[in-house]
């Protein structure tokens, strides 16, 4: 079971293994929230915030991974596509953007 207590000792480990490598995180804010959010009434124990707050942490890291993983696909469509011949002129692209900026900002103000 993770307690405040515990959640502070490895708060505190990790500060000074950061320290020792050269980085010096600024966490004392962080100090109070797992007693903060027990108090609300949504958790019933510090550590289950801890585990929440690391659940949170794995799905922002599948979510980038998956984000990662879409920009290599689609960097390798244009690659392909680039290869069959397929190429956009770049001057020309950035006019025609040019111009539905320009349209779509024109739409945006009042009459």
């Amino acid at each position: 079971m993770v307690t405040v207590e515990w959640y502070l000792r490895y708060q505190a480990r990790t500060y000074a293994l950061a320290a020792s490598v050269g980085m010096r995180p600024n966490l004392p804010h962080l100090r109070g929230t797992p007693r903060q959010k027990v108090k609300t009434g949504r958790y019933n124990s510090a550590s289950k915030v801890v585990r929440e707050a690391l659940r949170l942490f794995e799905e922002r890291d599948r979510i980038r991974e998956l984000q990662i993983q879409e920009l290599r696909k689609k960097i390798n469509r244009g690659g392909a596509s680039l290869e069959r011949g397929e190429a956009l002129d770049g001057e020309e692209f950035f006019r025609a953007l040019g111009r539905e900026e320009r349209e779509l900002a024109r739409k945006r103000k009042p009459a």
